[in-house]
Parts: C-alpha cells; structure tokens; sequence
C-alpha cells in the first residue's frame, strides 16, 4: 500500500492534560476514512497534529506528502463584518496566490464542488451548504492528495448533508484520499470504507460495514454522540 501518513503512538498533551494516547495508524492512498467518537476526544487535535500545527508530547507523524486540504467546522459568517467573495476565500486556499494559474486553478476547484456560477458572490449571500462547498473548493485549489475534514456538516440541513457527502464520495473515487471527521454515524458506514474509534486512544479501527450503532454503544459506552464546538 502506498502510505501517506503514518500516525506511531502519537501522544498529546494539554496543560499537562492527555488528549491523545498512543494513537496509531496509516492513511493509505485511496483510503475513505471516518474518525468517530464522542466530544473531547481529540478527534481535531488529532487533524491537526497531522497538519503539523501541533508538537507531539510522544510519538511522530510521518507525512510523504505535502499536499493535504483542510476543511474546518462550519463558521457563522455573519460573524465577520468584512465582505469577502467566493472568489477571493478560495485564492486564500493557494500556496502562491500570485501564481498566473491561480484564476484557472480557483476556478476549476470552484467547478468541481459544483460552485462555479457563485465565483463572484459574497460569503454572506450563501446558505450553509453552499458556504461549506466554497470551504471545499479552497481545500481543493492547489489539488491535494488528502483532504482531513473537521465536521464539515455539522450545522448542515438533511438534504445538504447528503449532497456534501455524494461529494466526498466522487472526490475519493476521483483518487483523493479522505479523512472525515463526523457524528452521523449512519451516514459515515454509508460512505467511508474504513472507521476509527477514537476517545483520546484508538478504541476500535473497523470496517464501515462492521460498526452498528449498537457496537459504538458497546464500544464508548454512551447511546449517543453530541456534538461539539470546535473541542479538541
């Protein structure tokens, strides 16, 4: 298997607090993987010591690639009072915005998420699910090999949920590999070939097919995931 990322014992702490312990595993090219688990689980930091952002209390991450996308959780844009576009987001997602392919490469991420005829419309102006494939589309500009997911649909309607991840699927089968992050545990055995189990360590990997909600039950020993705001 051609290996992207190995993740070996990777430790983190916080304050002195462990939020991730001996966590171990390899993303593999292709790989559609959903990372589950109840809040505070370390689900985020977990993607974001992938991403380099955070130094391991024990442990590495080992990348053989560069080219990774993120998307975060859902944003209140409302929040922000200065006017951004579609167009100008996107740009942000580029390594070198002043790249002279740069309109081409924004305009072809914005194509493929299905947003293209929104290139010139505010943030502001967009529903959430539109907004959430807008953050896509940045994710996507500078054509990643993996794209690590952070409850991208967590403040999404049923039908824009669905729609978001009838897209993922087509990115993975286009060959990007995907790591997601979600609560839907219903929709995630639906979609991901691949679930881990994570509460600060790695409870259980599995196949999509062989989790049942009885079996996250057994395994966290809670009936129910709730979900969270931007912890850990």
């Amino acid at each position: 298997m051609n290996k992207l990322i190995t993740v070996e014992n990777l430790a983190i702490k916080k304050g002195g607090t462990p939020i991730l312990i001996d966590v171990s595993f390899d993303l593999n090219k292709g790989d559609y993987i959903g990372l589950v688990g109840p809040n505070g689980a370390g689900k985020t930091t977990l993607l974001h010591a992938i991403l380099g952002l955070l130094n391991p209390s024990g442990g590495k991450v080992k990348r053989s690639t560069s080219k990774i996308g993120y998307v975060p959780q859902h944003f209140a844009v409302e929040s922000f009072h200065l006017p951004i576009t579609v167009s100008e987001l996107v740009r942000t997602g580029l390594k070198n915005p002043r790249d002279k392919k740069a309109k081409k490469k924004m305009q072809s991420a914005l194509k493929q998420v299905g947003m293209a005829d929104f290139i010139k419309r505010n943030l502001q102006e967009l529903s959430g699910g539109e907004r959430q494939k807008v953050l896509l589309a940045r994710a996507l500009v500078d054509k990643p090999e993996i794209l690590l997911l952070d409850e991208p649909m967590s403040a999404l309607d049923d039908p824009s949920r669905v729609s978001f991840y009838e897209l993922l699927a087509s990115l993975n089968k286009a060959g990007i590999t995907v790591l997601l992050v979600s609560h839907d545990l219903e929709m995630v055995v639906k979609h991901v070939t691949r679930v881990i189990c994570l509460n600060r360590k790695i409870n259980q990997a599995c196949h999509a097919a062989e989790l049942s909600s009885e079996k996250i039950k057994e395994i966290f020993e809670c009936d129910r995931f709730i979900h969270h705001r931007g912890h850990a």
